[in-house]
């Protein structure tokens, strides 16, 4: 969207991260808007099944970190108005189990169910 954004396309009105966006530095988050304390990112990350050998998961790794290190994808992230994070293994399933409880107050929250 930024892409839209910069060439006049769209306005955008509010991000949904906790701060501002380097590539949009003047679109307020939307905790900024009114909302506050609201926060949603969207993220990508790798997974093996639980088994996989600690070996492997650290040669994935550090393929990982070096990808997202590397000067093209810095510079096509960012293109894209995304912020590359490489986190551990801990880190990442802290942030799953933070990301799915946080999910999990709002369904409730809201009455959702499955249809």
């Amino acid at each position: 969207a930024t892409g839209f954004a910069k060439n006049g396309q769209i306005k955008p009105i509010a991000v949904t991260s906790a701060q501002r966006v380097k590539q949009l530095p003047d679109v307020p988050t939307v905790s900024e808007s009114g909302i506050p304390g609201f926060q949603s990112t969207g993220w990508f990350g790798l997974v093996a099944p639980a088994n996989t050998p600690k070996p492997i998961i650290e040669k994935i790794y550090n393929a990982t970190v070096k990808a997202v290190n590397s000067e093209a994808m810095k510079k096509s992230l960012d293109m894209n108005g995304l912020t590359p994070v490489v986190n551990t293994q801990d880190e990442f399933t802290a942030q799953i189990k933070d990301e799915s409880a946080n999910w999990e107050k709002v369904i409730k929250g809201r009455n959702i169910s499955p249809r």
